[in-house]
Parts: C-alpha cells; sequence; structure tokens
C-alpha cells in the first residue's frame, strides 16, 4: 500500500484529486503535516482507498473551501474499510466552507475541524457511530457570513451519535440539521438522496457526470 507523502508534488491551480492507485498500488493514506499551511490549495478529494489521513495532514490551508472524503473501499474486494481522519487534520482551514464525510469514516480526531470558521455545511453520508475527540468541530461557522451551520445527517445517525450533536450543538449556536432521507447503494459506495440531491451523488461517486 502506498502513503501520498511528501515525495508527491503540490498540486496547480489549487485542485488536489488524490489518485486511487500511483505505480500500480493503492493509495490508502495521506502523510502527517502533508500540506500543512499549503496556502494554494482549495479543492481536495480523497482516494478510493484511504484509510487515514494524518495528524495536521492540511493544517493551516487556508484556502480550502471544499473537502470530500469519498467512499472507501478495500483495494482487494472493494468492500467497506474503517478511515481515521488524525488530530488536527483539517484545523484552521478558515476558508473551508463543505465538507463530505463518508460512512466510512468511523474515527474522527482531536480538533479534526477546529477553527474552520467560515464552514457552513456537513454532510455525514453514514448512519453509524464516529468515535470523535474533544473539540473535533470547535468554533466552526461563526465568520461564514450568517453564523448559521447547516449539518445534513440521517436519523440512525442522530441516533448514534447523540454526544457527538450535543458537541456540535454546544459549539454552534445556530446549528442547523437537516434530515436526509433514503440510502440508497450505487456503484462505489452508499448514498444518500433527498435533502443534498445530485449535489451529494456528485461528491460520492467521484466518476459521475452531473
Amino acid at each position: 500500500y502506498a502513503v501520498w507523502s511528501a515525495n508527491n508534488p503540490t498540486p496547480k491551480a489549487g485542485e488536489l484529486d488524490i489518485p486511487d492507485v500511483t505505480n500500480d498500488v493503492p493509495v490508502t493514506s495521506i502523510e502527517a503535516k502533508q500540506y500543512v499551511n499549503n496556502a494554494s490549495l482549495k479543492n481536495v478529494t480523497t482516494p478510493l482507498y484511504l484509510r487515514s489521513i494524518g495528524q495536521r495532514a492540511f493544517m493551516g490551508c487556508t484556502s480550502l473551501e471544499k473537502l470530500t472524503i469519498t467512499a472507501a473501499r478495500s483495494y482487494d474486494d472493494l468492500s467497506p474499510v474503517s478511515v481515521t481522519v488524525g488530530q488536527n487534520a483539517f484545523s484552521g482551514c478558515s476558508s473551508l466552507d463543505t465538507v463530505y464525510i463518508a460512512a466510512e469514516i468511523d474515527n474522527l480526531g482531536q480538533s479534526a475541524f477546529q477553527n474552520c470558521a467560515k464552514l457552513k455545511k456537513i454532510v455525514f453520508l453514514g448512519d453509524g457511530a464516529i468515535d470523535y475527540g474533544a473539540s473535533a468541530f470547535y468554533r466552526c461557522g461563526y465568520a461564514n457570513g450568517t453564523g448559521e451551520l447547516k449539518v445534513y445527517m440521517s436519523s440512525a445517525f442522530q441516533t448514534a451519535n447523540a454526544a457527538l450533536i450535543a458537541d456540535l450543538k454546544r459549539w454552534n449556536t445556530q446549528l442547523k440539521i437537516i434530515e436526509k432521507v433514503d440510502v440508497v447503494p450505487v456503484e462505489g459506495g452508499s448514498i444518500s438522496i433527498g435533502a443534498l440531491n445530485t449535489e451529494n451523488l456528485a461528491a460520492n461517486n467521484r466518476r459521475l457526470a452531473i
């Protein structure tokens, strides 16, 4: 398995779509501190076979606006795998306004999204419980223009993650939870339709053109 590390070039035009495979080897992790304080990144999409994002991998990427953590799959049989987002992985990404979090993510490190001041929307695509560290979403969305942080999740996710939701509410006084509906299986992972419509389809299916 390959690690996306400092040996890989910094993307041009601010677009980082990390390949699923490099040199015939699946990319399963992003190295700690790989893009820390990179001011040019604007859009990041993770690889299909991702297992982990290292600590502080994107911390302080002040131009990053959109993050899509895609549905993760095993390279051998395309079965779902667990994904860990490291401590402070995206903290201080002060321009980040949209985060899509795949169902396979089951661990968010401490302060993973701390101080993402302009965050407007978080989409949890799964239904299962997430193990999360303290202050994972501390001070998110307070400077996004409206102060309102919209969080999309299923009713099952709400039930399984009561403590996480309480934390979100504690740190974000204008939190608005929007329930998404009807999870349907498609090639490349399970997605939700309804409230998110085609935007959600495109977010969780990297090869889908709409």
